[in-house]
């Protein structure tokens, strides 16, 4: 097996609450999200370590160790950053198939890596539905 190294190992190994409060709120007060920059510097910043936790914290994982209360407490919270954030990026009463579509795709095209992180998968995209019918009432279902 091998391993990946395009993003510093000290930037998504160990992580601390103050990372997690940091994380979840990453996209609260953004209306349109920046490219990923294949840079050693850009994947070594402290706002890769945010995205990445981010994305860690949206996308289907699991508390195999101690402290799982801690985990869902910060998952919940960014489960509504994602909601928070593709209410900026589709508009709240748009269908959730295209919100997710856009969570995963931006207006030029990039994905998965190069954009949010989330790839164009059935479970993915069935996890992404799954937060926002969670976290939403939306008449355009």
């Amino acid at each position: 097996m091998e391993l990946d190294d395009e993003v510093p190992l000290h930037n998504k190994l160990l992580v601390s609450y103050q990372d997690l409060n940091h994380a979840v709120e990453i996209h609260s007060n953004t209306k349109r999200i920046d490219p990923i920059v294949k840079s050693e510097e850009f994947l070594g910043s402290p706002e890769m370590r945010l995205r990445l936790l981010f994305n860690a914290l949206t996308t289907p994982n699991y508390c195999v160790g101690g402290m799982c209360n801690d985990y869902l407490f910060y998952k919940e919270r960014a489960e509504l950053g994602l909601v928070t954030l593709s209410d900026k990026i589709s508009g709240k009463d748009t269908p959730t198939t295209t919100r997710v579509d856009d969570l995963i795709r931006s207006d030029d095209g990039k994905e998965g890596e190069d954009y949010l992180g989330y790839k164009n998968l059935r479970p993915v995209r069935s996890y992404l539905q799954y937060i926002l019918h969670k976290n939403t009432t939306n008449p355009g279902d």
